[in-house]
This record gives C-alpha cells, sequence and structure tokens, in this order.
C-alpha cells in the first residue's frame, strides 16, 4: 500500500498539514514529520515567531480528497456539535470501522473522517 502520511493541525487559527511520502512506510513518514515539526520548534525558540510563521505559510491544509466533505463525515454519528473529546473519540471509532479501506471503506472516506476529528478536537465541535 501507500506509506505516505499526512498530519493535520491547527495553528494560529490556520488549518495545516504536514506531509510525508519519501520513506517506506507510514511510521517512517510519521517519525520524518515528528522530526521536522521538532526542527521548526526550534526554530520558534532560537529565533523569532515571524520566522516561524513565514515558515508555516507553506503548509495550508488542502481540502480532503475525493470531495468528501468534512460535515458528510460525521453525518449519522450519535455526538451533539459541543461534544467532548472522549465522545468525539468514541464517534470516530465507531465511524472509522465502515470508513477505513481496509473494511471497505476509501483512502479519502478515512483521510476526510481523520481531518474531521482534528478540527472537532481543536475546536470543541463537531464539523
Amino acid at each position: 500500500g501507500d506509506a505516505a502520511t499526512v498530519a493535520y493541525f491547527v495553528r494560529k487559527g490556520r488549518r495545516l498539514s504536514f506531509a510525508c511520502d519519501r520513506w517506506n512506510t507510514v511510521a517512517a513518514n510519521l517519525m520524518a514529520i515528528a522530526k521536522s515539526i521538532n526542527a521548526l520548534r526550534g526554530i520558534e525558540l532560537w529565533a523569532s515567531s515571524q520566522m516561524i510563521d513565514a515558515a508555516f505559510t507553506g503548509f495550508a491544509a488542502l481540502p480532503a480528497p475525493g470531495g468528501m466533505s468534512r460535515r458528510a463525515c460525521w453525518d449519522g454519528f450519535d455526538a451533539s456539535p459541543n461534544a467532548a473529546p472522549k465522545d468525539i473519540q468514541a464517534a470516530y471509532r465507531r465511524k472509522a470501522t465502515t470508513a477505513h479501506p481496509d473494511t471497505g471503506g476509501s483512502d479519502a472516506a478515512i483521510t476526510a473522517l481523520n481531518i474531521a476529528r482534528s478540527e472537532a478536537l481543536s475546536t470543541g465541535m463537531l464539523p
């Protein structure tokens, strides 16, 4: 399968992402992303916040692939718009059982679901 890995996050109200497909496994690509984040943390610590803000301009998050909206990912969930993190996680696990490509879903569906979970956890609300 494809080992490409993307980490989505929100920084200062902006949706951003780091992607890596250089290595042969998801774990190795995730490790490369983690090391990159640590390097950027060093820049923020030792340099200036303006420098790190400029560095992040190239990491704007792309929309979910396959045209699937984040809201569509959450349809059918048993969670309120202001769900607690544990409820968001539980709803995610339920939905992931059908969205994941290994269980009949697709890469687009699980990616959109991952984005939706990340945003819901960062804002405290379901999309």
